[in-house]
């Protein structure tokens, strides 16, 4: 049976951070990172052209709110599902991010953890 690749593009302010997190999704199985932006206009150019199946995103950028983030991903992209990712373990942001329509919510400290079984329960 053939695997499964899950393309997938990365929005985050932080250049750093960006690169550490590329650099660790890099090394999921069956993930291939098709883009990396640095804010959320950027990443939604991204999701036009490139139609990914995931998007992580911050859930802090500097031109979008979450919601609007998420409801312009939706609209260019229909298949695309969203992770929000967080500094803060902070419930109004996860509550946020859910009711706005992402798919799971995680703590950037818990990605190493985290992130494989919520991408495998998603597709």
């Amino acid at each position: 049976m053939a695997v499964q690749r899950i393309t997938a593009v990365v929005i985050d302010p932080g250049l750093t951070v960006r690169r550490v997190l590329v650099d660790f999704l890099r090394s999921v199985q069956d993930l291939t990172i098709a883009g990396e932006a640095a804010s959320g206009d950027e990443g939604l150019r991204l999701v036009e052209a490139l139609q990914p199946d995931l998007v992580l995103t911050d859930n802090a950028l500097p031109d979008l709110s979450i919601h609007e983030l998420i409801d312009a991903i939706k609209d260019a992209s229909h298949h695309t599902e969203v992770i929000v990712l967080s500094t803060y373990d902070i419930d109004i942001y996860r509550e946020t991010a859910l009711a706005s329509g992402a798919a799971d919510f995680i703590v950037k400290t818990d990605l190493v953890e985290r992130l494989a079984p919520v991408v495998r329960t998603i597709f």
